[in-house]
């Protein structure tokens, strides 16, 4: 083989592989390679600055607010499931529209 050869066939071999790679790179930060009964979403995140930021995490059906540092994650709050969270929210519009008819009518 002629030196030429050579250098083709290294270049070809380096294009092959870096090709693998970006598609393994591709496939992960798409999602692709996560498995199906994956039981952890992440539902919302904010950054709050340089590295720290707050996640909504759901898992097995709950609901939890994470504060994610680079050293740490803290568990900032649970968050109630959606029906109940509804059912609350709409108990607390009915109690705030009930206090303000009844201050309405208060003579």
């Amino acid at each position: 083989m002629s030196q030429l050869e050579l250098l083709r066939l290294s270049l070809s071999l380096i294009v092959v592989v870096a090709l693998i790679f970006l598609a393994a790179w591709i496939a992960r930060r798409s999602g692709l390679l996560r498995g199906k009964g994956q039981s952890i979403q992440i539902l919302a995140s904010q950054s709050l600055g340089s590295r720290n930021s707050v996640v909504v995490i759901e898992i097995e059906q709950q609901r939890l607010v994470l504060g994610v540092t680079p050293q740490q994650i803290n568990l900032l709050h649970v968050l109630p499931k959606h029906a109940d969270f509804e059912s609350h929210f709409d108990h607390a519009l009915l109690q705030q529209t009930q206090a303000t008819h009844s201050d309405n009518n208060a003579p």
